[in-house]
């Protein structure tokens, strides 16, 4: 039996102590640039500079965003998906509007908002829960047992009919603070599943934003499979049908040399087998221009030059434009 594993300070709960000790000033700081840009922001959103301020802010946000998925990824294990922002517009009015539209900044900004308490309430659970149950357990070290506790009005404190006096007290408040010991870890979990549910849900990719991206994935993968079918096929073609055509039009020739040099030959059998080479010989040329459109080298290059070279092939004058547009803001 792994006794380390039910120990209340075992890997999991120093894991999730070191994360509440390490975010806590990244989530207060966090909280107050949230709430003093966004305070900021609606003020001076009178004048000109309210947009340029709410716009700095969001990107701003986007960043302490990423230290809290980093802190979660690195401490807890838990893998949060960014969130891909909006293309960005050149220019700084494109990049104003660009920030202000972007729905995963403004998510971020809330997720600031709410992990400033959210981080106070698990660094409370966290030091009421280990300090309380440390002192109680060490109580008798530290506090020798003494005249018995009295209320207000000079009576001693009773648990049932038992009096709470110095001999009961070293009993029992080390039993309560074990107790608290084996409940501190669960204590501090309940309420970092709660952070971690804000995470994922604030700082990660929507559900739709989650069923594009699975989408994605599977026609990515249904393209490389395709491309190697189709590298398979070309293999296929340029190492066993190529060859025996080759070799059959070299026989075919050798036949057609071997017919001229003999003093009497049927015209007939000397015209099939010349038609039959040249046809060998045709079937060749198409199979090489086959097996080379089945992946054009030119592909590897980028399609936007696969178009311009096809393009430049016609006869027609052309003009060819691909903009190719920008990628997400970060």
């Amino acid at each position: 039996m792994n006794i380390a594993r039910w120990s209340p300070l075992n890997g999991r709960a120093r894991a999730e102590l070191a994360y509440v000790a390490v975010s806590l000033p990244v989530a207060v700081a966090g909280f107050f640039y949230a709430w003093l840009t966004t305070v900021g922001g609606i003020v001076l959103g009178l004048v000109s500079f309210g947009p340029v301020l709410l716009a700095g802010a969001l990107t701003g946000a986007w960043r302490l965003g990423a230290v809290h998925r980093w802190l979660a990824a690195r401490l807890l294990g838990v893998m949060v998906t960014a969130f891909e922002g909006v293309p960005r517009r050149p220019g700084v009015g494109g990049w104003i509007t660009s920030n202000l539209r972007d729905v995963a900044a403004w998510r971020t900004l809330i997720y600031l908002l709410l992990k400033g308490p959210l981080g106070i309430a698990e660094a409370m659970a966290a030091l009421t829960t280990w300090g309380y149950g440390l002192a109680y357990l060490s109580h008798p070290l530290w506090r020798p047992a003494g005249p018995s506790p009295t209320e207000a009005d000079g009576y001693p404190i009773l648990i049932g009919d038992l009096p709470f006096d110095g001999w009961l007290r070293p009993f029992l408040n080390p039993v309560l603070g074990a107790a608290m010991l084996l409940a501190a870890p669960w204590a501090v979990r309940a309420v970092l599943l709660l952070d971690m549910a804000l995470l994922r849900a604030l700082l990660g990719p929507t559900a739709s934003a989650r069923r594009i991206r699975h989408l994605e994935e599977t026609r990515t993968y249904a393209v490389e499979e395709s491309a190697e079918r189709l590298r398979r096929i070309e293999r296929d073609l340029h190492d066993g049908a190529q060859v025996r055509l080759v070799t059959l039009a070299m026989h075919l020739g050798a036949a057609k040399e071997r017919l001229a040099e003999l003093p009497e030959v049927d015209p007939a059998l000397e015209g099939l087998i010349s038609g039959a080479h040249q046809n060998a010989k045709d079937a060749l040329v198409e199979l090489r221009s086959l097996v080379r459109g089945i992946h054009p080298p030119i592909l590897d290059s980028g399609l936007e030059a696969a178009l311009t070279t096809l393009a430049a092939c016609g006869s027609v004058p052309y003009a060819f434009g691909s903009p190719c547009p920008s990628g997400p803001r970060r």
